[in-house]
């Protein structure tokens, strides 16, 4: 699932969390390969058939797991034997293994719902953790061993559109990406665990009444990106689709779009891009939207999942919000975020009171084989009374980048520290903004290290 990695000895858990968690994994041994066997079967599903950067990653933490290599599932020991990283490489810029590690997550919890909650033995890796959990296994027989889904459950003939649903339904609560939402309500993503971090306590006061009004929601707002889709039809007039714009696609870029003889779309007369405004999010969105709801599980917090297309003045003074996405993929983050010292534009972050060593423009650019996009984490209130929090890159993989550092504790702690000690009393500040500086995979979309660069404490200029 896409919650977090961290880093230091397994995640810079306390020691006996650390001490339990090899006490588990020597119970196992003796089902090594049980153990094996359920990890290839994993490796080769369709959760992970898509990354071999996630199989690779899942492979060898199980492995060092086995072996007893507790030292080897660090952050700094996965970047350089998994992803080459040179032995002095900055762990805290370069979040290459905390992405994976929420990648494999996401992955895992994928595998075990496509499974329908038939397989009793399970590879797990705890948020906070790199190191393997096995469960399962001891009851586990060598003759039945991770038999598919299916053969467990026999054929699913009785209700196949039902099962498919339930599948569906789930998946696109753990991705929180690409649905359709159709309604106006917001979804409970996430409720309290008993289960706590102590160092996610001063999310609390970071956070403020976002984390502690049990008054007021806290809802997780995700754009809604102007998507345009490319689709076929009978009808020369305009696609079977609903949607307010439907262009003809010109002979020439048809041929770029539809390669493929075998594609679906050659089989029609009539092609066409058509806009979608509201079935999509970003990916960074919604890889911040999954951290955010775990982040939340640590403070106690519960948090609903809305879309930024449903907010206006009269719910959104009765809850509090995070919003994730830039001000061009969302009208709302245009509407309710007043002018601050950085605002975004759609390729830039302006600085309207630049501090010394500080530049007036923050541009989105390319060097070699390198993005460097820039971001937010801008907290306001509203005249009514509620808070507002905004997650942003000027890129979804910027986003997914700002959610990634404002969601680990050890690099968010710092600046927390700052911006209490910018004020005289050394309280928190209500409206308060953190620019930092994003690193981009362009190939991958990846966000490969992030950086703080300045804040601002007070409200609007």
């Amino acid at each position: 699932m896409l919650s977090r990695g961290f880093s230091g000895v397994a995640g810079k858990r306390d020691q006996a969390s650390h001490n339990a968690a090899i006490a588990r994994i020597a119970g196992a041994l003796p089902h090594a390969n049980l153990i094996r066997a359920h990890l290839r079967e994993i490796l080769n599903s369709t959760a992970f058939k898509g990354s071999r950067r996630s199989q690779e990653f899942l492979r060898h933490v199980v492995e060092c797991a086995l072996a007893g290599n507790w030292e080897r599932l660090k952050e700094r020991s996965l970047g350089i034997d998994v992803f080459s990283r040179d032995a002095s490489y900055d762990t805290g810029g370069d979040s290459i293994v905390r992405v994976t590690a929420s990648d494999v997550r996401r992955r895992l919890m994928q595998y075990y719902a496509e499974c329908n909650g038939t397989h009793a033995c399970r590879i797990e890796m705890p948020a906070g953790s790199y190191i393997p959990e096995f469960a399962g296994f001891e009851d586990a027989r060598e003759d039945d061993r991770f038999v598919s889904s299916a053969a467990r459950t026999g054929p699913q003939t009785a209700n196949p559109n039902g099962l498919r649903f339930r599948k569906i339904a789930l998946l696109l609560i753990l991705l929180v990406a690409g649905w359709a939402m159709g309604m106006a309500s917001a979804h409970l993503i996430y409720r309290p665990s008993a289960k706590t971090d102590a160092r996610y306590a001063f999310y609390r006061e970071l956070l403020g009444p976002i984390a502690t009004d049990s008054g007021h929601e806290t809802e997780v707002a995700l754009s809604n990106p102007r998507v345009l889709l490319y689709v076929a039809s009978n009808n020369s007039a305009s696609p079977t689709w609903p949607s307010t714009l439907n262009a003809r696609v010109p002979s020439e870029i048809e041929k770029i779009l539809n390669p493929s003889a075998n594609d679906v779309q050659a089989k029609y007369p009539f092609h066409f891009l058509t806009l979608a405004d509201q079935d999509y999010t970003g990916m960074g969105e919604a890889i911040s939207a999954f951290n955010l709801g775990q982040l939340m599980r640590q403070i106690g917090r519960p948090v609903r999942v809305t879309e930024a297309r449903f907010l206006n003045w009269a719910s959104a003074r009765n809850v509090h919000l995070i919003l994730l996405g830039a001000p061009q993929m969302s009208s709302w983050v245009q509407e309710s975020m007043e002018r601050s010292n950085f605002t975004m534009e759609h390729d830039a972050i302006t600085n309207a009171r630049p501090l010394s060593g500080e530049r007036k423009t923050y541009n989105r650019s390319i060097a070699g084989n390198v993005l460097e996009d820039y971001g937010l984490i801008w907290m306001a209130h509203l005249p009514s009374g509620s808070r507002q929090l905004l997650i942003a890159g000027l890129t979804s993989a910027g986003t997914a980048g700002v959610g990634d550092f404002f969601c680990d504790p050890d690099r968010m702690r710092p600046v927390y520290e700052q911006l209490r000690a910018a004020r005289k009393n050394g309280s928190m500040p209500s409206d308060w903004q953190v620019l930092l500086r994003i690193h981009i995979q362009p190939t991958e979309n990846v966000p490969l290290q992030v950086s703080f660069v300045s804040l601002r404490v007070g409200g609007t200029n």
